[in-house]
């Protein structure tokens, strides 16, 4: 293994431990909503702690896998992460208020 990807799973693992930290406590940069509609507010953090949850563990597994070389389980985790970050995205946007020209 070389000592980028090294690097890269110990970021990831750091990143899927974060992430459930946010998704136990309900706090953290993740959270804040100034951009997210008022109304939608409430909805949009119980979800984001779901992603959370979700995605810390998945980070966390493709991180350790990767780390010790299991294939072909690192490349479907990293695949599942892959999808589960665009729909992170579209989660944002369809919850955020659309910018003003």
């Amino acid at each position: 293994m070389d000592r980028y990807t090294e690097i890269m799973d110990i970021f990831m693992g750091i990143a899927g431990v974060y992430m459930l930290y946010a998704a136990v406590t309900g706090r953290g940069s993740l959270f804040k909503t100034e951009n997210i509609k008022k109304e939608l507010a409430e909805p949009f953090k119980k979800y984001l702690r779901l992603f959370c949850w979700f995605g810390g563990i998945m980070a966390i597994a493709n991180a350790l896998l990767d780390y010790f070389g299991v294939e072909p389980f690192a490349g479907i985790t990293l695949a599942v992460l892959a999808v589960f970050v665009v729909a992170l995205m579209i989660f944002f946007a369809k919850f955020s208020i659309p910018k003003k020209k």
